[in-house]
């Protein structure tokens, strides 16, 4: 990757938040770079209820989720405020998603690439600074996310979109 390539968004954390809002931007032609981070913890299972479908459909990774073949389930078993277990179903015939979150990290980082964004795997970010010249510089307009605005309320185009922040104010994830 050709770090001195212009983008028009930084995207910091490589999560589902921040792989699906590259994907999107990247969908709608903005020049995207996701910044990653290792991950931190052993690859933990996580379970998706049915009503994550749609939003897997609205940013087009339902295919790529249902081809890595993960279990899918008809509810989970909890122990929430109380020692014994409860079994809550979905209902209906619905299935959710039983996932390894490091390989549903790995379907939709891939799938933000594919899209168009450029990945940095591995990667520290310390400090952000915009390029001189920058602040004057007219954004490019392109295709808006959803009735001329892009996330967070700013102008479809805006190159300095905060797509995925960090988990303290002022903190990136990546």
């Amino acid at each position: 990757n050709d770090a001195s390539e212009p983008i028009d968004v930084a995207v910091l954390g490589g999560g589902p938040a921040g792989a699906a809002a590259a994907r999107l931007l990247a969908s709608h032609g903005h020049r995207v770079a996701l910044v990653t981070r290792a991950p931190a913890r052993p690859a933990l299972a996580e379970s998706l209820p049915p009503s994550v479908g749609k939003l897997l459909d609205r940013i087009g990774v339902r295919r790529a989720v249902d081809a890595a073949d993960f279990v899918r389930a008809t509810g989970n078993t909890v122990w929430w405020g109380s020692d014994e277990p409860r079994v809550e179903s979905f209902g209906a015939g619905s299935l959710g998603w039983q996932v390894r979150r490091d390989t549903f990290d790995a379907v939709l980082l891939a799938e933000a690439e594919r899209a168009g964004a450029r990945v940095v795997r591995r990667a520290i970010v310390r400090d952000v600074a915009r390029g001189a010249g920058d602040a004057s510089r007219e954004p490019a307009r392109r295709k808006p996310l959803h009735e001329g605005a892009a996330p967070g309320g700013r102008a479809a185009g805006d190159p300095y979109t905060d797509a995925a922040p960090g988990r303290r104010s002022g903190e990136g994830k990546a």
